[in-house]
C-alpha cells in the first residue's frame, strides 16, 4: 500500500512517517499532536467528537480532556495560527474540532518534494540539564561509529540524551533522522515492523527484514532505536542485519543492557552530578550541581518559585545523593514538594520515594513511578538473576566479588553460575561496578531498597526460612577486604532470618 501525503497551504503531512513539513522543512511537533492533526486532516470539514479523538490517539488509556486541548493549542502554534494567520482548526463548542482548510491527497510516488533532513523525533519541551558534555561526546562518537548503544539504569535519561544527540546530527544525514520506539512491543517478531512503520515503509509483511534492508541500502540516515531491552535479542539481530547491508546507515540505540551486536560501541550513561557527602555547602554552591538544578527546576514547574535556604539546599543534596542522581527519580520527588513542602522531605525514606506516582499522565506506564520503572527491568530477568539481585540487596554500600558470590549463591548455587548472574546484573544496569575501583560493586540505593522489599515479600514463599542460620553467620564469614561490605541490611536480614 502506497504511503499517502496530504497538503494544505505551505504544509505537507505524511501520517505514516509522523512527519509535518513546511516548504519541505520539518516542523517539530509532538507524537500525539501529529496523530491528532493526521485525523483532522484526513477528514477535512467533518466535526470530529472530542471523545472520538481521545480514544483514537490514546487507546486503552484514560486521558483528561485538557490533554487534548493542550495538543490542539500546540498544533495551532505550529501552523502559525498565533501569528496572525487564520485558524485552520475550528472549535465546535460542546462537540469537538473541524479542519476547515482545503486538503489535497496523493501518493508518495506522485510527490516530488521529498524533504532532506526529515525527522520524526519526539519533541521535548523541557531543558536537558547537566548533559551538554555527554551530548557533545556522543555526537562525535555517532559520527565516527555506525552503531552506538546508550546503556543505563531505569530512569537515567537515555532517551532524552539520544534525542538531543540526534537533533544535533540531523542536518548531517541526507535522509535525516528516524525514531523508532520498541518499548511498546511485546512480540519480538515485530521489531522490523516497528522500524518500517517509523520510516514510512508500508506494504506486505512478507520478507519484512529483506524489504527493510533493501529500502535503506542507499539511504544516508540516522536511526534512533529506543528501549531495546524488552526485545533485546530480536533488536540486536535486526540492527546487525541493517548494519551489514546498509553502509550509510548509522544507528543510535538505547537499552538497559548492551545489544552485544557486531560493531557495537557502548556508552554507559551516568547519573547527574551530585554534591559531595559530609561536606556542608552554601545554597549557591549546592545549586551548581546538575541533580539539584533539575530538582529545583521541576519543583518550580509545579506552581511555585522556591528560593531555598542553606539548610533546605543540603536536604535536597542529601535526597539527590540517595536517588543517585537519577533524573526520573529526582523529577518524581520534586513533584512531591508541592504536597509535602521542603520541611516534609526529611521524613520520606528512599523506599517511599519508589512509590511516588507523580509521573506524567500521558507518559509510559514505566515512568509513572520509580517502582514501575524497576518492575520493567526486574520482570525481564530470568529466575536465577532475580534471586541473585534479591540476595545482593542484603549488602549495603560497596562489596567485592567474593562477598557478592558468597551472598548471591547462598552456598547452594554453583560459583560459575553466580559469577555469570552478577556479571549479567552489571550489564543490565542493576548492579554497578565502580569505575575508580574495578574490584568494587554496589547497588544504587533505590534499587537496593526495591530489591529488599521484593526479598521480604518473597519470604512468604519460604525463601528465607531455609536460609536463616546461613545469613546469621554470613555477616561473620564474608571476606574482610578493604572494599568488602561489612553489614547486612537489618530490615531484610531480619526478614530472611525469621
Amino acid at each position: 500500500m502506497e504511503t499517502r501525503c496530504f497538503s494544505f497551504g505551505p504544509f505537507v503531512l505524511i501520517p505514516d512517517r509522523r512527519l509535518l513539513l513546511r516548504e519541505e522543512m520539518p516542523v517539530r511537533l509532538g507524537t500525539r499532536a501529529l496523530d491528532i492533526l493526521a485525523i483532522l486532516v484526513q477528514r477535512p470539514g467533518e466535526v470530529i467528537d472530542k471523545q472520538e479523538l481521545i480514544s483514537l490517539v490514546w487507546p486503552d488509556t484514560f486521558v483528561d480532556e485538557s490533554n487534548l486541548k493542550v495538543n490542539i493549542a500546540g498544533i495551532r502554534r505550529a501552523l502559525d495560527e498565533d501569528g496572525g494567520y487564520p485558524s485552520r482548526i475550528a472549535t465546535v463548542i460542546g462537540r469537538g474540532y473541524r479542519f476547515i482548510e482545503s486538503v489535497q491527497s496523493y501518493g508518495m510516488n506522485n510527490w516530488t518534494g521529498l524533504a532532506k533532513h526529515s525527522s520524526n523525533l519526539p519533541t521535548y519541551s523541557k531543558r536537558l540539564i547537566g548533559r551538554d558534555k555527554i551530548v557533545h561526546q556522543l555526537v562525535k562518537q555517532v559520527a565516527d561509529n555506525r552503531l552506538i548503544t546508550i546503556v543505563g539504569s531505569a530512569g537515567i535519561g537515555k532517551t532524552a540524551v539520544a534525542i538531543a544527540v540526534a537533533e544535533t546530527l540531523a542536518q548531517r544525514y541526507e535522509s535525516g533522522v528516524c525514531f523508532a520506539d520498541l518499548g511498546v512491543l511485546e512480540d519480538p517478531n515485530l521489531v522490523a515492523h516497528a522500524i518500517c512503520a517509523a520510516i514510512g515503509l508500508t506494504g506486505s509483511a512478507e520478507n519484512i527484514n529483506e524489504r527493510l534492508v533493501t529500502y535503506l541500502t542507499n539511504k544516508e540516515i540516522l536511526l534512533v532505536i529506543d528501549t531495546c531491552e524488552r526485545v533485546i535479542d530480536a533488536a540486536a539481530a535486526v540492527i546487525e542485519r541493517i548494519q551489514s547491508g546498509c553502509r550509510h546507515v548509522h544507528v543510535l540505540a538505547t537499552s538497559r543492557e548492551s545489544l552485544r551486536a557486531n560493531g557495537e560501541r557502548v556508552y554507559r550513561l551516568p547519573g547527574l552530578s551530585v554534591p559531595p557527602r559530609a561536606v556542608r555547602l552554601p545554597a549557591e554552591e549546592v545549586q551548581a550541581y546538575p541533580a539539584v538544578q533539575l530538582f529545583l527546576e521541576r519543583t518550580n514547574e509545579t506552581g511555585g518559585d522556591y528560593t531555598v535556604t542553606d539548610t533546605e539546599a543540603m536536604t535536597i543534596a542529601d535526597l539527590c545523593r540517595d536517588l543517585n542522581g537519577i533524573p526520573l527519580a529526582i523529577e518524581l520527588a520534586a513533584r512531591g514538594v508541592r504536597s509535602l513542602g521542603f520541611d516534609g522531605l526529611p521524613s520520606v525514606t528512599t523506599h517511599q520515594f519508589l512509590l511516588f506516582n507523580h509521573g506524567l499522565r500521558t507518559g509510559p506506564l514505566r515512568h509513572q513511578s520509580l517502582a514501575a520503572a524497576l518492575d520493567w527491568s526486574f520482570n525481564l530477568l530470568p529466575d536465577n538473576e532475580r534471586l541473585a539481585l534479591l540476595r545482593l540487596s542484603l549488602l549495603e554500600d560497596c562489596f567485592d566479588l567474593e562477598t557478592g558470590i558468597a551472598v548471591a549463591s547462598d552456598g547452594l548455587v554453583g560459583r560459575a553460575e553466580t559469577i555469570e548472574c552478577i556479571a549479567n546484573l552489571v550489564s543490565k544496569s542493576l548492579v554497578e561496578r565502580l569505575e575508580d575501583d574495578g574490584s568494587c560493586f554496589r547497588l544504587f540505593d533505590f534499587i537496593r531498597h526495591y530489591a529488599s522489599q521484593k526479598l521480604i515479600a518473597n519470604d512468604k514463599k519460604g525463601i528465607g526460612k531455609a536460609r536463616g542460620k546461613y545469613f546469621e553467620s554470613l555477616s561473620r564469614r564474608v571476606p574482610r577486604t578493604r572494599n568488602a561490605n561489612r553489614r547486612l541490611q537489618p530490615l531484610a536480614a531480619q526478614a530472611v532470618c525469621r
